[in-house]
């Protein structure tokens, strides 16, 4: 999904959303995006299709 898509989906703000990818990117040691979507599928949270496990 895109952010538009996940704002609509979890009814939350931009602001709102940008915040928790922030706190994620900071708890998984991550500069951007990419890296923590990576950093997720490697502890087991994510699958490479982005679905949670």
């Amino acid at each position: 999904m895109d952010r538009k898509e996940v704002m609509y989906e979890m009814n939350i703000s931009e602001t709102t959303l940008r915040r928790y990818i922030d706190k994620l990117k900071f708890k998984f040691k991550a500069k951007n995006d990419i890296t923590l979507v990576l950093n997720a599928i490697d502890a087991g949270i994510i699958d490479t299709r982005g679905r949670l496990l």
